[in-house]
């Protein structure tokens, strides 16, 4: 690995020497900037001798200016290297066009791209704008095709077969396999398995299918190479299998091949097998009972044991898989990801199975445009089917995007990290009112979404542990904050809600924007009046959108007023120092001989430390040093004292360092 990081170092350093003059110069211009303390008077008989005019000064105190020539008489190259050699100049260059540095979106040149609105929805054809996976911004990260640590993608299409010969689509050829010879070269259990596999008739020819090609080509239609469509991933490698039966030995023998070939890839360290991070599903059974169907259940948890997540299509029907059942949609499988069909319009399509616990997400299936066989080659389908190859080709995408550290780790143990993957998919996605309450996630797919959180850019830290303690005197008003971070580098909108309503809790704001990188407070007001003195908790509610939801306890602690009238003062208190290493100093003056207790509490409200005494009329001076009083220390942080008289309670914060 040093070796590489050497070598890379090396070829920047080549490659930037070769480059750094490629910026486009402005003919006839070049620039100087004078050393300190000269003026342009020092150079005027040298320029002028030079033929070379004062066009502009562009900065007075840093003596830099634009000079003209007639590049017909000397070059541009040709001037730099006199002006350099002068005594009183410090830089000269040319003057160069410079580009608006705008935000690009990765668009492919696929002429049928603009017909692909579940990639990119501008809101025509009825359509409403960004109701997509938000494939534009996914693609800025990458486009599919390789991992981190040098996997070739791929992606299973367990369907009636597809259409090998279409020239947009880039089929998993098995290269340890020899077409034709009737012979198993590579020893993996499947003779002639060189395309793919067909179990209908346990053989290596793919079957020629319409259904499994459209499915194809939204996983992975080659992107940007002025051809056709664009899949979700543009490079990535398509497993057609055979297998979409109406007999469920036959696809259990599908998912089998599957299993075999990246078993085979695991044990080998990627020499032979495949590289098979999903698998797509666009079939299933009306009406499944899963406890009718367990060895077909289980080959989901087989596969992700291995690393392998499974992509599955609900009924194309309007109903709760959660009471009518489905296969596959309702096996509990964890590395299944189970979808329904959404419109250009963000809406659950009419005639699309739902269910709160059965399926995880929506995404777009109506009206999708992708491959078809030849003669027509492209065309339009709708359905659960065409919704839910945007989720297996997104699996897909989500390994080109990990970094090398997620990958290494995935490697050592893949069925834990493809959960990850599966947590990143489902809390990325767009919340739809349509999806609320009937799928897991209540929202469509947005694979943009995704790989951030997967890359660590969606982080927000807050400065207390899930609890805030106030404390105030019976008829006074107090404040305190929560100091919000967003450490990633994705824009966050904080949502903040109480529980409920309470007189004596208010909010300065209910929506903070939080930008990358930077902070913010939110601000509390504690209001005492007509509370009873002792404890009263609220809870604040946080939804920081794709950073997570947050419960924090607000607790206020109400103490007894000051004396039996405002100006009766018995007893004051002057604490020094504070905040404290060591210990502090608590110096009261009363007016008369007095009990007192000295109590101190920690964050969470339990007493560490009580001393009881007698103080005498004058001045008097308690101590602590930080010990509680079973004699462990206190470590570094918030604590709130109160001294008790017999007329009088005293309290406040401490911070012990």
């Amino acid at each position: 690995m040093r070796f590489f990081i050497v070598a890379l170092v090396l070829f920047f350093s080549t490659f930037f020497s070769a480059t750094a003059q490629q910026g486009k110069a402005i003919p006839g211009e070049v620039m100087i900037q004078l050393k300190a303390h000269q003026s342009i008077e020092s150079v005027q008989d040298f320029l002028d001798a030079n033929k070379l005019q004062v066009k502009e000064q562009l900065s007075r105190r840093l003596g830099i200016y634009l000079l003209t020539f007639d590049e017909n008489q000397r070059s541009a190259a040709q001037h730099i290297s006199s002006l350099k050699k002068h005594n009183s100049i410090a830089l000269a260059q040319a003057n160069h066009e410079v580009a608006l540095r705008e935000a690009t979106e990765a668009i492919p040149d696929d002429p049928f791209f603009e017909n692909q609105w579940g990639l990119h929805n501008d809101g025509s054809g009825g359509g409403i704008a960004g109701a997509d996976i938000d494939a534009l911004r996914a693609w800025d990260f990458t486009t599919g095709g390789l991992t981190a640590t040098g996997d070739t993608i791929v992606v299973a299409v367990i369907d009636g077969g597809a259409y090998l010969q279409h020239e947009d689509l880039n089929f998993f050829k098995n290269r340890h396999e020899i077409p034709g010879n009737g012979i198993d070269d590579d020893d993996n259990g499947y003779v002639d398995d060189y395309d793919g596999w067909n179990a209908y008739n346990n053989s290596g020819n793919v079957s020629n299918d319409s259904h499994g090609t459209h499915v194809s080509g939204t996983i992975g239609a080659i992107g940007n190479n002025d051809l056709g469509v664009t899949g979700v991933n543009w490079n990535v490698k398509v497993m057609p299998i055979s297998g979409s039966s109406s007999i469920e030995s036959v696809v259990v023998k599908a998912y089998s091949y599957v299993y075999e070939m990246r078993y085979t890839y695991n044990e080998s360290q990627g020499d032979s097998g495949a590289f098979v991070v999903a698998t797509n599903a666009s079939f299933g059974v009306d009406n499944g009972n899963p406890d009718n169907y367990p060895i077909w259940g289980a080959m989901y948890d087989s596969l992700g044991a291995i690393g392998v997540l499974s992509a599955g299509a609900t009924a194309n029907r309007n109903v709760n898989v959660d009471v009518q059942g489905d296969i596959p949609t309702a096996f509990e499988s964890p590395w299944l990801i189970t979808v329904t069909n959404t419109t250009n319009r963000d809406e659950k399509y009419n005639s699309a199975g739902y269910g709160l616990l059965s399926i995880d997400l929506g995404a777009p299936g109506t009206t999708i445009y992708s491959t078809r066989p030849a003669p027509t080659n492209y065309g339009y389908a709708t359905g659960t089917s065409m919704a839910t190859p945007h989720v297996a080709g997104a699996v897909g995408l989500l390994f080109a995007a990990a970094d090398s550290d997620f990958m290494e780790a995935y490697h050592e143990n893949p069925g834990v990290y493809a959960l990850f993957m599966k947590e990143y998919l489902l809390n990325g996605t767009d919340p739809l009112e349509s999806l609320d309450g009937i799928t897991v996630t209540g929202g469509r797919l947005n694979i943009y979404n995704a790989i951030n959180l997967l890359l660590g850019n969606i982080q927000l830290s807050y400065s207390i542990n899930d609890s805030l303690l106030v404390s105030a005197r019976l008829f006074e008003t107090a404040a305190d904050s929560i100091v919000f971070e967003n450490t990633g580098s994705f824009d966050l909108q904080l949502l903040f809600s109480l529980d409920e309503t309470h007189d004596w809790l208010s909010l300065e704001t209910d929506t903070i924007n939080l930008p990358g990188g930077e902070n913010a407070a939110l601000v509390m007001n504690f209001f005492t009046e007509d509370l009873e003195v002792g404890m009263h908790y609220a809870h604040l509610q946080l939804d920081a959108g794709l950073a997570g939801n947050f419960v924090f306890v607000i607790a206020l602690e109400v103490l007894e007023p000051l004396g039996m009238s405002e100006d009766y003062a018995a007893t004051t208190l002057v604490v020094h120092p504070n905040p404290f290493r060591d210990k502090t100093s608590f110096k009261i003056t009363t007016t008369r001989q007095t009990e007192y207790s000295l109590i101190i509490s920690d964050l969470s409200g339990k007493q560490i430390f009580v001393q009881q005494g007698l103080v005498p009329a004058g001045k008097s001076t308690l101590e602590w040093n930080g010990t509680a009083n079973n004699g462990r220390t206190g470590t570094a942080g918030i604590y709130f004292y109160q001294i008790k008289t017999e007329q009088q309670l005293i309290s406040g914060k401490l911070i012990k360092y």
